[in-house]
């Protein structure tokens, strides 16, 4: 795992669905499973993080 304060960046999409305009629902899906790789919780898409 990273130390305590590591920075992660990870993307993700805000779907809205306006009704009478006004917002009736909202969703958020975010890629958890890129911050985990970052931290190293995950093995990424090169294998595990090392750390040091």
């Amino acid at each position: 795992m990273a130390p305590v304060g590591t920075p992660v960046a990870f993307r993700g999409h805000d779907i809205p669905r306006v009704s009478g305009g006004r917002f009736g629902e909202y969703w958020r899906c975010t890629d958890v499973l890129a911050g985990l790789a970052q931290l190293g919780a995950v093995p990424g898409p090169n294998g595990s993080a090392r750390w040091a």
